[in-house]
């Protein structure tokens, strides 16, 4: 799954964006924890050759959707799944951060029922 660092436009007008990951120290980033762990490292790769970012903000939280409504309220920087914030993006309510680079994917799982449990469509 593909993560998007994004912020609202009325938090880029007080903070300039980020051009580089390095900049990311200069902002509030916006945590979110997975698996009861804090994800505070941001890693990013241009040319094949990635950085880690220890980021720092004044909120986390275990919750996708609260991290998405802090961004869309101007909190600060969040990395965010591409499947949360499409909408947002496409609306402007959000804005993609450091285009020119990638973001460590995120995996994404399904637990699907076995046998007889299992629907016919999903066989």
């Amino acid at each position: 799954m593909k993560l998007v660092l994004c912020a609202a436009p009325h938090y880029l007008r007080q903070h300039p964006a980020p051009e580089r990951p390095q900049d990311l120290l200069k902002h509030n980033c916006l945590i979110f924890e997975r698996a009861g762990r804090r994800n505070s490292v941001w890693r990013f790769s241009q040319h094949g050759q990635w950085t880690e970012m220890c980021v720092k903000g004044d909120r986390n939280v275990d919750d996708a959707s609260l991290a998405r409504e802090w961004a869309l309220a101007g909190a600060g920087l969040t990395l965010k799944s591409n499947i949360d914030v499409h909408a947002d993006l496409a609306s402007g309510a959000l804005v993609a951060l450091l285009p020119d680079w990638q973001t460590e994917p995120c995996p994404l799982h399904a637990l699907l029922p076995s046998g007889r449990f299992v629907p016919q469509r999903v066989r």
